[in-house]
């Protein structure tokens, strides 16, 4: 997988998040908390995650300070937390609830979201533009 794709991907996901922060945070907080409640759904999560982010390494695995090179850190960074969902949900569930038990979290994470939403859309363009 190209990784303009894996940008483009992580920046749906992420404009999906920050809408359901932004728009509705108490709603959002009890869907992760019934989430939660469920280690097999987040195993597949993790293994969902893995896989593009795998993918996404097949076409190289170098880290560096250009606009790819910061998206394959991403991309490892993905590799590592997903393998983490997939072997230890609990670990995530203990993350989420920290941000979740307190409503007053929810909003904010839903700008930072929003945020990187925009700059994976932004890398995705730069990429694709480059041929990447």
């Amino acid at each position: 997988m190209s990784l303009s794709t894996f940008s483009y991907i992580v920046s749906a996901m992420e404009f999906l998040a920050a809408a359901s922060f932004l728009a509705a945070p108490g709603q959002t907080a009890d869907w992760f908390h019934k989430l939660t409640e469920d280690d097999v759904t987040l195993r597949v999560v993790g293994a969902f995650f893995f896989v593009i982010s795998f993918l996404a390494l097949t076409r190289g695995v170098a880290v560096g300070v250009s606009v790819e090179g910061l998206v394959r850190l991403t991309v490892w960074i993905g590799v590592l937390k997903s393998l983490l969902m997939c072997w230890w949900p609990q670990r995530m569930i203990g993350n989420m609830e920290m941000v979740f038990s307190r409503p007053a979290l929810v909003r904010p994470f839903g700008l930072l979201a929003l945020a990187a939403g925009v700059l994976f859309l932004l890398a995705g363009n730069y990429l694709q533009w480059t041929g990447l």
